[in-house]
């Protein structure tokens, strides 16, 4: 990302940062508008089932196209974020049921003081990447990978303050599980080399 250090500098970085940032709000309207007439087709009975089958299969592709390409993006964001006064962090929530079964409630961008609701599936990939094993899907690993992520930011980046949060609830009722919902900023996502 060298090139873009070179050609942006002060008012021209901001203009460019607030630029991109609005078109990822863009892209994700978009993937939500689509993902919404993908639920209106698959349950319009009006239309005959193969061509209702044909539409869905259709728009579903396109969604995970543009899934792929809204994840360059942002990683792309993320990098260029990091060249400036601009503080690009990311929150994911998640629910561990037991016996490796992972649900993830949220993935958040914040993005200064914003925050931008992003695709769940990219949390989802962190949240595999971090805690795929049942063996690390507990508070004390979870407590333990946190503190040494923000230990590593607090070195890398200098003040952190308000960048990185967690908070962790054990529910008993009506079923045992363990939420955790955590904050970091976003270089993590490249550092851990998330994909999908």
């Amino acid at each position: 990302m060298e090139p873009d250090r070179e050609h942006f500098s002060g008012r021209a970085y901001n203009d460019e940062f607030q630029k991109r940032a609005a078109d990822l709000e863009l892209m994700i309207d978009y993937m939500k508008e689509r993902a919404d007439l993908v639920r209106k087709i698959s349950n319009e009975e009006i239309i005959p089932g193969q061509a209702r089958d044909m539409a869905t299969t259709a728009l579903s592709n396109e969604l995970k196209e543009n899934l792929l390409f809204f994840f360059d993006y942002l990683i792309n964001f993320i990098h260029f974020g990091t060249q400036g006064l601009h503080h690009v962090d990311f929150e994911a929530g998640c629910t561990f049921h037991g016996g490796g079964i992972i649900q993830t409630d949220c993935c958040v961008l914040h993005i200064d003081d914003k925050l931008l609701d992003i695709p769940v599936e990219i949390g989802t990939r962190y949240i595999q990447v971090i805690f795929g094993s049942p063996d690390r899907q507990n508070p004390e690993s979870v407590e333990l990978y946190y503190k040494n992520e923000e230990a590593y930011y607090d070195r890398a980046l200098g003040e952190i303050s308000g960048r990185c949060e967690l908070k962790i609830t054990e529910e008993l009722f009506p079923k045992r599980c363990i939420r955790v919902v955590m904050k970091l900023p976003a270089q993590t996502l490249i550092e851990k080399r998330v994909s999908l």
